[in-house]
């Protein structure tokens, strides 16, 4: 009797698969062995062995063996333990070919909606021998469905496929007339490029052929100056474009009088209007009045693309031109000259370029510098519109109005050069504060006085010198704060009152170059110095 033995190593969800042979009467096999068995008959015999997966219960098996013409041989039920780990069975089959066995099996538990189902042929039963076969038994959670959703990537990027060029010869038809087009691209990777051509109005005119790196262009109809042209290089996997222009016109139109379609001008009615009645901005020409210049295009700080003249000094427009130094925009980012060194940024106005990590000292306006003509460890060449914390404290033409006068022994009050033993650093720095905060909140314009600049609203002088020093009632001038630290170790109104102008003091040094500016030379300097009532001469 010859027996078909089938055994399935591990039963898992979705996938499984299992091996088993074909043996003699036997209910178990090695897989693969060829191996004699025992002269019984012609009958043949089937074994399953089964490891259900951890919690899924399999009441029975249905089987199938049908012949190569599809009749059913042999089917039926077979009882299975849930728990079992490892079951076989057997099948009496006639010795033949083409074979295919079918099973199916479903889990106990009706809230499971599992379904298992495998099959393996065609196999052969033979007698006296025994052959090796695979076979897979598939289990299928049923309980939900699921969707397949499809995803379309679209994209121009197509990094492989570089273009050299794309020519028109000429840019300018006649109706009628043709121009010869060609391309040329390459594909990074030698991959074969194919091409094709295409105008932005196709009423316009047709190309010939339609695909190729070499067409031809015949204009139909007159059309609006410069028609977009564009040739698709493809490489099979994406396509690259490159474009150019085309205007068709109606030569023989030119000076008739009218302006006709393709025509921007007429020599009849302008003068000025060149040859094929055809303004095109950026042939060199500037026809007036529709073009204030030429050439124009997008990088050109003077002429536009569209030949007419740009506003100068209009800062952040994102072109430098007038007395801009750079242009500045908040949306667009700044824009510098050619050759401008990194690490800077363009100030508000447009009028500097500012060194963002520049030092005081340095001789180069940056951050939040508002000057720099301090010199590092000199105090003999610090300038006197500058301070050494490189504020604005004066103007040129302050200055040179007080180098003028008698006031040029004054200007270097804030360094202390005259005393025995000069200001340092920080006198330097409390001088120039007591400056700065005077002129910018113009206490002392006009009828304004140093006294007035520290007592406020104490207008008698004996009352703010025996005013508090500090705290109510004390003096509240606008510049009360800057000018007792520029006192150092000076606790008393009357004191700072009695030395508003003592060059000893930085603030005393401070207010001693003022007061010259405001009286000396009988008021030659009110007015470059800015102590009228105009208010103060910088920000």
């Amino acid at each position: 009797m010859k027996s078909l033995v089938g055994k399935l190593g591990v039963l898992v969800l979705l996938a499984a698969a299992s091996s088993a042979v074909v043996a003699g009467c036997s209910s178990s096999a090695v897989p693969g062995a060829e191996q004699k068995a025992a002269k019984e008959g012609s009958q043949g015999e089937v074994t399953l062995g089964l490891l259900p997966v951890t919690g899924v219960a399999l009441n029975s098996v249905h089987y199938t063996v049908v012949n190569a013409t599809g009749g059913v041989v042999s089917e039926g039920d077979l009882p299975t333990p849930g728990d079992a780990k490892d079951i076989s069975f057997g099948l009496s089959l006639p010795v033949g070919s083409g074979y295919t066995i079918a099973l199916s099996a479903a889990s106990a538990d009706p809230n499971d909606n599992i379904t298992c189902g495998g099959s393996y042929g065609p196999f052969n039963v033979l007698a006296n021998t025994s052959a090796a076969f695979t076979l897979t038994l598939t289990c299928h959670d049923d309980t939900s469905g699921q969707t397949v959703g499809n995803i379309g990537v679209q994209t121009d990027a197509c990094p492989r496929v570089s273009f050299d060029y794309i020519v028109a010869t000429p840019a300018t038809v006649a109706v009628g007339k043709t121009a010869a087009v060609a391309a040329k691209a390459h594909d990074l990777d030698g991959k074969v490029l194919t091409y094709s051509w295409k105008i932005a109005n196709p009423s316009v005119g047709t190309f010939s052929p339609v695909t190729g790196a070499v067409s031809t262009f015949a204009c139909q109809n007159p059309s609006t100056p410069n028609q977009v042209v564009t040739v698709t290089a493809d490489n099979g996997e994406c396509k690259k474009s490159l474009t150019t222009t085309i205007s068709c016109k109606n030569i023989d139109a030119c000076g008739n009088g009218v302006v006709d379609p393709g025509e921007t001008c007429d020599q009849v009615l302008d003068p000025n209007c060149p040859a094929g009645c055809f303004i095109e901005c950026g042939d060199g020409l500037a026809v007036a009045p529709i073009e204030q210049c030429d050439p124009g295009s997008a990088t050109n700080p003077i002429c536009t693309e569209t030949c007419q003249l740009r506003p100068l000094n209009v800062c952040g427009d994102g072109f430098i031109n007038g007395t801009e130094a750079c242009d500045h925009s908040a949306t667009n980012g700044d824009k510098f000259p050619a050759g401008t060194p990194p690490g800077v940024i363009c100030s508000a106005d447009c009028r500097a370029i500012i060194n963002v990590d520049s030092p005081c000292g340095d001789g180069i306006v940056g951050g939040v510098e508002e000057c720099d003509d301090w010199t590092i460890g000199s105090q003999s060449s610090a300038s006197p519109k500058c301070s050494n914390t490189c504020q604005k404290v004066s103007t040129q033409a302050c200055v040179d109005c007080e180098n003028a006068g008698d006031c040029f022994e004054t200007v270097d009050n804030c360094l202390g050069l005259g005393l025995a033993t000069p200001f340092n650093l920080t006198q330097q720095t409390q001088c120039f504060t007591v400056m700065r905060c005077i002129e910018q909140s113009n206490c002392l314009d006009g009828t304004g006085s140093l006294g007035s600049c520290y007592c406020g609203s104490i207008t008698d002088t004996a009352a703010c010198s025996a005013a508090p020093f500090t705290g109510p009632g004390s003096p509240d001038g606008k510049c009360v704060k800057e000018i007792q630290a520029g006192f150092p170790g000076v606790t008393s109104n009357s004191a700072i009152l009695g030395g508003l102008t003592a060059n000893g003091f930085p603030a005393g040094a401070a207010m001693g170059r003022l007061n010259c500016q405001k009286i000396a030379n009988k008021s030659a300097c009110l007015s470059a110095c800015g102590l009228n009532a105009g208010g103060p001469v910088f920000p």
